[in-house]
């Protein structure tokens, strides 16, 4: 399997496994199981500095970090410039898949964090 060059040890995680649909819209928040799951199977647990960037579109990263805060995970930090930037720094790319271990995340869910359609409306 061919994989495109990124950021050495940087896990991929596409927008399409952090949504799911819901009344008929496609972009709505998984369960607080289904992200720690997720979140878990690329290694992060409740230690760990995650630093998140995109390589096409920035906000599609956003939803990462939002769905970290959303678990209550507190180290979060968004890399500027994202992949490209990277890149033009001539810093060090790699093909390779990073070995992964499953990580252990604490859900601390901040519902505060999320509103529907009606709040938005009132």
């Amino acid at each position: 399997m061919h994989r495109e060059p990124t950021i050495p040890g940087a896990r991929v995680l596409p927008y399409s496994t952090m949504s799911v649909a819901r009344e008929g819209l496609t972009t709505e928040l998984p369960s607080p199981d289904s992200l720690v799951r997720l979140f878990e199977g690329v290694g992060i647990s409740d230690s760990t500095l995650v630093v998140v960037t995109s390589s096409f579109e920035a906000p599609m990263a956003s939803r990462a970090l939002m769905s970290l805060d959303y678990l209550g995970h507190q180290r979060l930090a968004f890399l500027d410039g994202g992949v490209m930037q990277w890149r033009l720094e001539k810093r060090a790319m790699s093909q390779a898949a990073p070995n992964v271990t499953r990580g252990r995340i604490t859900a601390r869910v901040r519902e505060d964090l999320v509103v529907d359609a009606s709040w938005i409306s009132e």
